[in-house]
């Protein structure tokens, strides 16, 4: 079993003046914890609540599979430092 982490958007991002890839994990995880970054639109998909649901799918595939039964494939590290809805 493969299973891939999620990776949330950036709430406004098109006013971060961004013009590429940030190598700070912590101001863009900053950002995106951050709900007075939100609006409407961008607040019901729960980007602030990803990190925490990938650790309890981890959690549970780990209790019920066992740790060697699955390969996770971790895009939330590598696609967090990418500043885009």
């Amino acid at each position: 079993l493969y299973w891939r982490t999620s990776v949330p958007g950036h709430p406004n991002c098109e006013k971060g003046g961004f013009d590429g890839p940030v190598n700070d994990l912590q101001a863009m995880e900053a950002m995106i914890g951050n709900l007075s970054n939100y609006n409407s639109r961008t607040l019901k998909y729960h980007w602030y609540d990803y990190q925490h649901q990938n650790e309890i799918v981890l959690d549970l595939l780990t209790q019920t599979l066992g740790p060697d039964s699955f390969e996770v494939v971790d895009a939330y590290y590598l696609n967090v430092l990418r500043p885009d809805e």
